[in-house]
This record gives structure tokens, C-alpha cells and sequence, in this order.
């Protein structure tokens, strides 16, 4: 499919010729889509620890993890008017509250007023409390001056009280202005991402996806690279230029 049909498809629904539909699609570009991929240990002996384990403490984290916290941190950073985080719980910790501690200290420091607005998914296989929300979010803010400017609106929100089907938020985001986001597969929990036998997690930049899998050694080793090949082969259909790299060289 090329852009004059894609153009016609909008026309057909009444799109205007210079955006989308309110509600319903927004217009885009398809020029460019990258494959990210953390922690890109492709082919690593699932009995060699020195990716997470080093003589004396932790190792460094691989340089794909640390590429996709920077991320997290820039895009917070980079934000003029509005920040908003998704996530499920447990809360931030670790590298991923640290990200967002730096990000949010950068966008205070230039003194602008910017609100901030963070929901976690709650659900019923995790024993944190109110308590532990309000420390969590304390730990968030613990760089910001007393008179910052900035404004931050955090929650907790299951979307069903039925006991019997109960559901929960278990969006992903970290979103800048709503001009840029990081998007996909990546919750904020380090020990689960950071840490042993770190879960392979797919996240969208502008223009970005970052694929996951299981840990190698496993049966669903390759199930992210598989995702990315057909998604490039679908997105081929789109005149899009596809670009299928390790995370560390993007």
C-alpha cells in the first residue's frame, strides 16, 4: 500500500488532508521504523552470569539496558508542558525510579511549570499499600526543589471490582508533551528487567520497537525476533524503511 492510498482511505473517512481523526486515528509516518531490543543477549550461555554478576557486587548493566533508561530519562527531560507514566505494578525501583528521578530533576531545573501525571495498574498478585505508593512516589520527587514547578498527580487504578473478572490498566508509557513516547512491553521493575535472567521487553519510540523474548535457553528464545521479522515484512506493504538492529547500536 503506498501513501496515495493510504491518502484516499483517509479522504474516504472524512480525514482532513493535514491530520487524522479526533477519537478515532491520528496521521503518521511510516518513513522510518527501528527494532530495539534490551537487554540483546542473543546467543548468551543462559549459564554464564557475568551479565548481571560481577567479583564483588553487580555487574554493569549491558549497554542495551543502559541505552533504554537513558531513553526513559531524555524523554522525561525533554518535556515542556506534560509528562505522563504508565505503568503496572509493583512500583518504579531501581535503575527505572532512577531514570525517572533524573528526568524529572532535568525538566524542574529549567524552572518552567509542567505537570506530571502517573497511574499504575493495581492488581491483585502484589501485597504494596497505599504506604508503600506514597514512599514510592516520594522517591520520584526526592531531587526536586521545595518551590519546583512542577506538579505531579499520581494513582492506583484497577478498572474492575468484580471478584470474579476482575482487569487492570497494563499500559506501558512514558510520554513526553504527546509528541513523544516510549511504548510497549517494558514495565518498571528491576529486578525483572535489570537484574538475573533479565526478561527480553518490546517498547516503542517514535519510530522505534523494541521486540522481546524470553531468556536464551529457553523455549521462546527467539519468539521477539520472530514478531520483528514479520512485522517488517508487514510494514513492507507500507513503502516504510525497515531497519532490524541491536538495541546498543541505534
Amino acid at each position: 500500500m503506498n501513501a496515495a492510498t493510504i491518502s484516499n482511505c483517509l479522504a474516504a473517512l472524512g480525514a482532513p488532508p493535514d491530520g487524522g481523526l479526533p477519537g478515532l486515528l491520528s496521521r503518521t509516518t511510516l518513513e522510518r521504523f527501528e527494532i530495539l531490543q534490551t537487554p540483546d543477549l542473543w546467543g548468551h550461555d543462559p549459564a554464564d552470569n557475568s551479565y548481571w554478576l560481577a567479583a564483588g557486587g553487580p555487574a554493569p548493566l549491558p549497554a542495551a539496558s543502559r541505552h533504554f533508561l537513558t531513553a526513559i530519562e531524555d524523554v522525561i527531560a525533554g518535556a515542556e508542558r506534560l509528562v505522563d507514566i504508565a505503568s503496572l505494578e509493583p512500583f518504579a525501583s531501581g535503575e527505572f525510579a532512577a531514570a525517572i528521578r533524573r528526568g524529572l530533576a532535568r525538566a524542574a531545573r529549567r524552572g518552567q511549570p509542567l505537570t506530571v501525571r502517573l497511574m499504575y495498574g493495581r492488581h491483585r498478585f502484589v501485597s504494596q499499600t497505599d504506604a508503600d505508593f506514597e514512599a514510592a512516589i516520594r522517591d520520584l520527587t526526592a531531587d526536586l526543589p521545595a518551590d519546583s514547578p512542577l506538579r505531579l498527580h499520581a494513582c492506583r487504578m484497577e478498572t474492575s471490582n468484580d471478584q470474579k473478572r476482575p482487569s487492570w490498566n497494563h499500559a506501558k508509557i512514558v510520554a513526553a508533551d504527546g509528541r513523544e513516547a516510549i511504548v510497549g512491553g517494558h514495565n518498571l521493575w528491576h529486578p525483572d528487567y535489570l537484574g538475573f535472567a533479565p526478561v527480553q521487553a518490546q517498547t516503542v519510540q517514535p519510530k522505534t520497537l523494541i521486540l522481546y523474548d524470553a531468556p536464551p535457553g529457553t523455549q521462546f528464545e527467539k519468539l521477539g525476533l520472530g514478531y520483528a521479522i514479520m512485522l517488517r515484512n508487514l510494514l513492507g506493504h507500507f513503502d516504510a524503511q525497515v531497519d532490524l538492529v541491536p538495541v546498543h547500536t541505534y
